[in-house]
């Protein structure tokens, strides 16, 4: 493999994790109206009820601009016990992936000065790194809390806003 090849496979890997997994972050929030905007499940029916569950609560709209939202921490069905503990986890996982992701910049610029092989290879390997927790991340939330979600609200959610 060439040093350009590997160069360049680590700033992809890195903006991959720091652009999408830092996004994912925002869903941690306690404000309803964050939640909404950057949910990582949604069930709307504009007539009825809307859905929208991130990482740390789900938000409740029921017509116009009036939002209720319920933190996971607040109650103690199977639900909120699932996803409180998933969308810890999540977090953390997510927080590593973009300090990793901010590491791997670093990197890439000093392989952009001084490129060699070593650099290189350990650029690829935190990137690697990086990205293999997001996914972790993202894949531990939706595997674990979004089947509590359907079986408790008994609603079809789609992913994202």
């Amino acid at each position: 493999m060439s040093v350009v090849f590997l160069n360049a496979l680590c700033a992809g890997l890195t903006t991959i994790s720091f652009a999408f997994y830092l996004i994912g972050l925002v869903g941690y929030s306690s404000q309803n109206i964050t939640v909404r905007d950057v949910s990582w499940y949604t069930f709307s029916d504009p007539s009825t009820i809307s859905y929208y569950v991130g990482l740390e609560r789900i938000v409740i709209n029921q017509g116009g601009d009036s939002f209720r939202g319920f933190q996971y921490s607040s109650c103690d069905s199977d639900l909120c016990n699932v996803c409180r503990i998933q969308g810890k986890s999540t977090f953390g996982l997510l927080i590593a992936s973009v300090l990793l992701s901010i590491a791997s910049a670093i990197l890439c610029m000093i392989g952009s000065t001084k490129p060699t092989l070593t650099t290189c290879g350990v650029n690829t390997f935190v990137s690697m790194t990086a990205a293999l927790f997001g996914a972790t991340g993202w894949g531990l939330f939706v595997d674990k809390c979004f089947p509590e979600v359907i079986g408790q609200l008994n609603q079809n959610f789609v992913y994202g806003p």
